[in-house]
């Protein structure tokens, strides 16, 4: 099966899983808005900066090399899991009676709950790394989408029903934790990993080259992530918090499914062509002008969709929220390009590279915090940072990429921009005076613009032959037909 067979073929069951669970995920957050306070949020968000950190402690870079290395064999799967079962234990211990501390820290004592039961994800996250990513190293799609479905849509209702018997935030983290332990026996029993007494050390070496520049990039990635949070939090209050969080996360969610159809698929795929990097630098540059189209379409849809979206959603009490969302969205297209940088790093074996990659634009995303928060004092103000970071470290990053990664020309990255941006351009001209249009009804404002801007990408990027999208759409209903 050629890269681009196997590229799809992988990407339409991340697809059923990344869209199944993106209608799940919608309902389930709106009843959720609803049912708890932005404090609520506010509160869960700063103890997944905390989870978060724990979290990157755990990984240390483990999970892409198990992907990308093809020596591993059974029994050193073995060992690298029992390893990573002992650090899930000992980190998880470590966070639970940690929680009192960050609660003082942020003056709030609902912290220290939500902390302690987030403490199970990070020993389950631990114990379930290794299985997870043999299913990755094996590209059965399939099964992953079903497990992730199952998890998403369980999950989803235990959260609703303790939220309306008045659970506040623990509503948010419980169903998680307890999720994580049934899916542990289930990927254990398909993947047959065991836990071993005995740690072979031998396979832990063999990666640690690869590993620990994966881990590095992941702390500073980690802080360009979070620190945003983490200063809202501490100088402007969890009401703030909540409504920039909020928007944070929902301008994610097109980013997690889309680019996240196709990326879980690329590090498996292209590290079996890892000896070939003019034929993956080929293939990328080819991904990179479909992800900056798709990207170029969700950017102007959301910003011009914002107030719509956000009081159908979550509701008037989420207002705030809209003029940050807007800021925001204007750094997708960026983000769905830079987010699929990590797997042809991995792939091609220059974590090294990732690594000053991850370091140079956190030097970048963390000045832009610092400004918007402690100089300006405002959530629009640390979006318009957050924004304006995006950009310089998605340049930076293909820089790298192209001159050390792919041993290439940064100016084949540029020439495959053109085209996007020009689109970019003409669409939001279009969606400007879709918008000038008098609708009262939130719902229908927001179809009218969605379907202009949808059909109008459409009839564009087809009559001026950036691809042939009614050919594409024939044939992925055909390939979705044969693979049920």
């Amino acid at each position: 099966m050629s890269l681009k067979k196997e590229l799809v073929s992988g990407a339409i069951y991340m697809a059923v899983a990344k869209y199944s669970g993106l209608a799940m995920t919608i309902l389930i957050t709106a009843i959720l808005s609803r049912l708890l306070t932005p404090e609520n949020f506010g509160v869960v968000a700063l103890a997944g900066v905390m989870l978060a950190l724990f979290n990157l402690l755990a990984d240390i870079g483990i999970g892409p090399a198990v992907i990308q290395n093809k020596t591993l064999t059974a029994e050193d799967m073995n060992s690298i899991n029992t390893f990573n079962s002992y650090q899930g234990l000992v980190l998880g211990v470590a966070f639970f009676f940690s929680a009192p501390f960050i609660a003082e820290y942020y003056g709030n004592p609902q912290v220290k709950l939500v902390c302690q039961i987030m403490s199970v994800n990070i020993l389950m996250g631990c114990v379930n790394a290794v299985p997870n990513n043999i299913l990755y190293r094996q590209q059965r799609f399939k099964l992953i989408t079903i497990i992730s479905l199952c998890t998403q849509f369980v999950g989803g209702v235990i959260s609703i029903a303790m939220a309306f018997h008045g659970c506040g935030p623990i509503s948010l983290v419980l169903p998680s934790a307890i999720i994580s332990i049934p899916t542990m026996f289930v990927l254990r029993y398909i993947t047959k990993v065991h836990f071993v007494w005995r740690i072979d050390w031998a396979p832990l070496k063999r990666i640690f080259s690869f590993s620990v520049f994966q881990f590095l990039a992941n702390v500073v990635g980690y802080f360009s992530r979070n620190m945003d949070s983490m200063l809202v939090g501490k100088y402007m209050g969890m009401k703030q918090l909540g409504y920039y969080n909020k928007s944070y996360n929902l301008q994610l969610m097109p980013l997690q499914y889309i680019s996240g159809v196709l990326i879980p698929v690329m590090l498996p795929v292209f590290s079996k062509y890892q000896d070939d990097i003019n034929y993956i630098q080929q293939k990328y540059t080819q991904i990179l002008r479909f992800f900056a189209f798709v990207g170029v379409l969700l950017c102007a849809l959301l910003y011009f969709c914002a107030d719509e979206l956000i009081l159908l959603f979550f509701g008037d009490q989420w207002g705030q929220s809209v003029p940050c969302f807007k800021i925001i969205a204007l750094s997708i297209p960026f983000q769905i390009l830079g987010s699929s940088s990590g797997s042809v790093f991995q792939a091609t074996g220059h974590t090294k590279a990732m690594f000053w990659n991850s370091f140079i634009g956190a030097f970048f995303t963390l000045g832009s915090f610092a400004v918007g928060v402690i100089i300006f004092g405002t959530i629009e103000a640390l979006a318009w940072g957050y924004t304006a970071a995006m950009i310089i470290t998605t340049f930076i990053c293909f820089y790298i990429m192209y001159t050390y990664a792919l041993k290439s020309s940064f100016l084949i990255y540029l020439q495959k921009m053109v085209a996007p941006a020009i689109f970019g351009v003409v669409l939001c001209i279009v969606l400007y005076f879709i918008s000038l249009i008098p609708v009262t009804i939130p719902i229908v404002a927001m179809l009218i613009k969605g379907v202009v801007g949808v059909a109008f990408s459409i009839f564009y990027i087809q009559f001026l032959g950036y691809y042939d999208v009614f050919a594409m759409l024939r044939k992925g209903l055909v390939k979705v037909h044969i693979l049920k």
